[in-house]
């Protein structure tokens, strides 16, 4: 189950509907995002306050699942976890667009990323033939992809080694609602820290091993959006 949260929506009710079909054996594993906009929210202290409050609902319900030998199959949370439990660092945005790894076709244009557009072409189809644009120029263009790290303080921030930076997409649509993701996922990312000790004790209790949250729930995050 995949939810996608909008300024007027509460995590919580996504989680409820989430347990309801999980109960009942219908749905696997739950994800959620934030939708990506081009203006920030109107109200962000409000939001934050509630997306909090729902984040700690879901860190006790969680743990009270550990204590009866279950792992609640949330992907966001069992991967923070694990990158937590292992000293991992993600190394790169979520997607790894400035990797240069994985392209769309669009039109007959090679290009990084469907959503941020045709600014850089690494080949294009013409005649039947594909051909290559200039290998330093595109080079070039896939590192400024994460330029703005050095305007958001990536390297300074201490959700840095999970997040791996914002979805260029968005810091290229909405700077300043990116920038409200980055507190968000500050706030995820204390709130677990908080309840590691807890969370690290039950799971020795259960004899519930760290690869049990990745696999096969964390892994499923990668290509993902990294949620705040």
């Amino acid at each position: 189950m995949w939810s996608t949260l909008r300024e007027d929506m509460t995590l919580r009710d996504c989680l409820d509907e989430f347990l309801g079909l999980f109960e009942k054996n219908l749905v696997d594993y739950f994800f959620w995002h934030l939708i990506e906009k081009n203006e920030p929210m109107s109200n962000f202290d409000t939001f934050r306050e509630f997306y909090l409050r729902d984040l700690r609902y879901l860190v006790d319900l969680f743990i009270k699942y550990l204590q009866d030998s279950k792992i609640l199959p949330i992907l966001p949370l069992c991967e923070l976890l694990f990158f937590l439990l292992n000293d991992i660092r993600r190394g790169q945005t979520a997607c790894g667009v400035e990797k240069g790894r994985n392209y769309d076709i669009v039109s007959g244009k090679v290009i990084p990323c469907v959503d941020y557009g045709d600014e850089i072409v690494v080949a294009e189809l013409k005649s039947d033939e594909l051909i290559f644009n200039d290998d330093n120029q595109v080079q070039g263009a896939f590192r400024n992809l994460i330029t703005y790290k050095r305007e958001f303080g990536c390297r300074e921030c201490e959700a840095e080694f999970f997040c791996g930076g914002r979805c260029p997409v968005l810091v290229k649509t909405s700077p300043k609602r990116a920038k409200q993701y980055c507190y968000l996922t500050r706030d995820f990312l204390a709130l677990v820290k908080a309840s590691l000790s807890t969370i690290k004790e039950v799971m020795a209790t259960k004899n519930i091993t760290d690869e049990m949250l990745y696999y096969p729930y964390g892994y499923l995050n990668l290509l993902t959006d990294v949620v705040p």
